[in-house]
């Protein structure tokens, strides 16, 4: 069974602001070129994310442990203004 990592994505409806609970997992997968790359997948089979390829599969896994370690803290740079 894979690992589902839970995230809370806010989203804003008029002035009120939902807190939604969203079961994602990560996907590894090999690239054509024989590297690694992941995906973050939600439940519902979209992708939300795509990783940078990794030469190394421990390189990829690596990233994936980080990412569910340290984006709890992560901050939003919004740079469209």
């Amino acid at each position: 069974m894979p690992r589902l990592l839970m995230i809370v994505i806010r989203s804003v409806c008029g002035k009120h602001c939902l807190g939604t609970v969203v079961a994602v997992k990560f996907v590894v997968k090999k690239a054509s070129n024989g590297e690694y790359r992941f995906n973050l997948v939600a439940s519902n089979g979209q992708i939300v994310a795509t990783s940078e390829t990794y030469k190394e599969k421990r390189s990829a896994l690596a990233t994936i442990e980080s990412i569910k370690n340290n984006a709890g803290a992560a901050t939003t740079d919004d740079q469209t203004e």
